[in-house]
């Protein structure tokens, strides 16, 4: 983004006619252009996530302790 700074900086203060068009052009068009590309990674082979076990699903932690009444030998 430093690098689009500089186009519109140039473009602003620099640059006259249809290079200072171009070099706006260019600072608006940038960031969609990285955000496109960011968002366009590496796809799975065969579109399912990788990041997700079928095998471990459950978080696991300590033991839980029940604390308060249990609802156990109610009559």
């Amino acid at each position: 983004m430093a690098f689009r700074v500089v186009i519109l900086v140039l473009a602003i203060f620099l640059f006259s006619g249809w290079l200072r068009l171009v070099g706006i052009a260019a600072a608006l068009v940038l960031p969609w252009i990285a955000v496109v590309l960011a968002n366009a990674g590496p796809t799975g082979n065969d579109g399912q996530p990788t990041f997700v076990s079928p095998d471990h699903v459950g978080i696991e932690g300590p033991p839980v302790t029940q604390i308060g009444p249990s609802g156990e030998g109610k009559t």
